[in-house]
Order: structure tokens, then sequence, then C-alpha cells
């Protein structure tokens, strides 16, 4: 018969320690997304088109496509080399990547060196960026013995956070000294990832949350931002039947995360190849490029106030709710976007808000629903997760790039509104 096993009572300086770490340990994935789209203008005046500025997007995560459910499964294993290897990885590519766009600047220096520094640091800097976001997620299940959902929510403003920043100083650092200015601003996360990386596998031993804690609630409690979760240890009877399946979901449980990898691909993943261009679109309605990146930081700024309320108003509206209003509120905003100049400015102002508070509270729900219905392979879950999502965003990318080259920021906006 299984019984409730208490977690110890952690020290709460160092919890929120580790939580800070774990909010750090992504920031160089982030910061590497979120600083292509404030460039977008700039690159586009130097002759880069809309399908090659798509591929450029993409390539960074086509390592999430196949990669994720590898580190999310890895990581239960070695956990302290995942931990330290993964923001280490990134950091090499960035190196690489910047080493690069020094040598392009030499005319002196072989062309197929710059080239191929430039490809092997985009694979490394894909491969391991295919981790970062699973297994910052997985370790946080390793560190909060309560209160998932508002770790997520850290996670989710944390990422906003750098999102914000990025729009702020990536025009100020073009201004400075062009491509290799942008790409010295982002060895600065990728060298503070890597340091909390370390600092974290050093702690492993520390978390806690064991490895075969399962994290659930009980039948009808909320998991808002308020929710205490109990460990229930396996039944003796399944250590004999189920001992093969100890790293997979059950059957109804692996449903549920294809269905909910399925709505995040489509849904979130949208917002985020939106996010590759909006830059370009607000420019594109008479801004400037610093203008561009100030409104839509500040944009992002009360998103991160709303954020927050996340838990409570998804405990209040419920959930189903929630999903429908902001779907809903998303397409109205991307039709009348897609209207461009024609529309009064406050008009569409109002409607890159409702953007961007969807891209701070959507992505939220599927975070914090995984733990709770797939409780065996909570990294492996991640992973799958994290994958179906990346492939649309890739997909969703290559086609926004094919449809403003074919029809400019009008016919970009109305694949968003489909």
């Amino acid at each position: 018969m299984s019984q409730l096993m208490p977690f110890a009572t952690p020290d709460k300086c160092s919890l929120a320690w580790q939580v800070i770490l774990v909010l750090i340990f992504g920031m160089s994935a982030h910061a590497a997304k979120n600083a292509l789209a404030p460039a977008e203008p700039m690159l586009r005046k130097l002759g880069l088109s809309p399908i090659a500025y798509a591929c450029v997007s993409a390539v960074p995560q086509l390592g999430c496509i196949v990669f994720p459910t590898v580190w999310g499964s890895a990581y239960r294993s070695y956990e302290k080399t995942v931990l330290a290897i993964v923001p280490g990885g990134m950091l090499l590519g960035q190196v690489l990547i910047l080493s690069s766009s020094v040598l392009f600047e030499h005319e002196g220096t072989g062309k197929g060196l710059q080239e191929l520094g430039l490809c092997f640091g985009l694979i490394i800097f894909s491969i391991f960026h295919g981790g970062a976001h699973v297994v910052q997620c997985t370790v946080l299940t390793r560190i909060l013995p309560c209160g998932l959902t508002t770790g997520f929510v850290g996670i989710i403003a944390a990422t906003h956070c750098i999102a914000a920043a990025c729009n702020f100083t990536t025009p100020w650092a073009w201004s400075q000294d062009g491509l290799v200015g942008v790409q010295l601003l982002l060895i600065i996360p990728a060298v503070l990832s890597l340091l909390a990386g370390l600092a974290l596998a050093w702690m492993s031993d520390d978390f806690v949350v064991p490895h075969d804690g399962v994290q659930s609630l009980p039948t009808g409690l909320s998991d808002g931002l308020l929710n205490a979760l109990p460990v229930l240890e396996p039944s003796s009877i399944l250590h004999g039947t189920g001992a093969k399946m100890n790293m997979l979901c059950l059957p109804a449980d692996m449903k549920f995360v294809y269905r909910l990898s399925l709505w995040k691909a489509l849904e979130v993943g949208s917002l985020h190849s939106l996010r590759t261009v909006k830059n370009g679109l607000v420019v594109s309605l008479g801004e400037s490029v610093t203008d561009a990146g100030m409104l839509l930081g500040t944009y992002q700024s009360i998103g991160l106030l709303v954020l927050p309320l996340a838990g409570v108003l998804f405990d209040n509206l419920g959930r189903r709710r929630a999903i429908l209003c902001l779907s809903w509120s998303l397409v109205l905003a991307s039709s009348i976007l897609s209207l461009g100049q024609s529309v009064p400015a406050l008009l569409w102002k109002a409607s890159l808000l409702v953007v961007s508070l969807a891209e701070v509270l959507l992505p939220v729900i599927p975070l914090a629903l995984v733990p709770k219905y797939c409780e065996p392979s909570v990294g492996t879950s991640y992973g799958l997760l994290e994958s179906s999502f990346s492939l649309a965003q890739v997909v969703l990318t290559l086609a926004t790039g094919f449809m403003r080259d074919a029809g400019g920021f009008h016919a970009a906006m109305l694949l968003f509104t489909v």
C-alpha cells in the first residue's frame, strides 16, 4: 500500500537562492532567442530578405526539435553533468559565432574560415539550446516542494524580462558596433548561465525533492499559485509489472501530454514565431527602430505586471475559458494588425498589447500541468512538449518568411489569424 511521504522542510534562504539560479540558468537561451527580432529592421537594411531572415531565426530552434527529449531523459541519470554542459555548450557556440562575426569585418580573413566558424557555432549552440528550457523546468521540480505554478510563473516572468531587455538594448548595441556589438552583448548572459549551472550542479545533492518523488494534487484541489503537493511512492505491485514503464507516462497521461503538446505547438508556437517579426511589423507601421524596441519592451513590462495574477485568473475564470478568451482575442488582434496602416495607431497598438499579454499568460498553463498529469517522467514529458513546440515554431517561422516575401506583413499576419 502506498504512503504519503512529506518532503523535508527546506531552508528558505537556500531555496530562494536555488530558484534565482534556475532563473539565471535559462538566461542565455532566452537572450539569444529574443535578441534577433529587434535587429531584424537593421538586417533588412543590409539586404537580408524575409526568407533568409526566417531561416536565420529558425536555425537555433532546430536542435529544440530533436534534443529536448534526449536532454530531459539524460537529466535524471546525469544531473550534475547536464546542469554544467548545457550552458557551457551554449557559451561555446556563442563564442564561435562572435569570432566569426569579428572575422567577417576583416576582409583579409579567409571566407571559408568565417563560414566554418559560423556553421559550427550555430550547430553547437542549437544542440545545447535544445536542452536549456527542459532542464530549467525539470530542475525546478526538484527544487520546489510546493507552489510549482508560482515557480513556472517566475520562469515566464524571467523570460519576458530578458525579452524586454533585448528590445531596449539590442538597437543600442547595434549602433555601437553592429552585429559584433550584439554578439558581445549576448556573451554576458551566456557566462551568467554557465555560472548558474555550475552552482546548481554543486548544490544538486541538497535539492529537496528526490528524483523518485512524485508531485501530485489531491482530487479536486486547484493547482494555482498556492499548490502544496505531497509525494506518493509507487505501489509495490507496480515494481514488478511496471518497472519498464518507470520512465514513461501511463497511456492516459501520454495521451494528455500529446494533446497538450499539440495545443502548445499551435498556440504558443505561433506567438513565438510572431515575436521574430514584431519589431519589423512595428517599423512598417511608421515607428523608428528605437521607438519600436521601446514600445514592445514597454508592452512586455506591462505583461510582467499582469503575470502574478495568472494563477488567480486561471483558477477563477477556469483554464478552458481563459484559453478560449485569449485565443479569440489573438484572432481579433491578428486580423487588425493584418490591415496595416489603414487602421488608427491606437487600434494597432492595442492589438499589439493583447498579443504581448497572451505571450506572457498562455505559456504558464502547459508548464504547470505536466507535473500533475505525467508524474513518472517529468523530464521526458517536458522534452516532448518542447520538441513539438519547437517544430511548430520552425515551420511557422519559415512560413512567415515566405508569406512576407510574397505579400509583406499583411500576408504574414493573415497566416497568424488562421
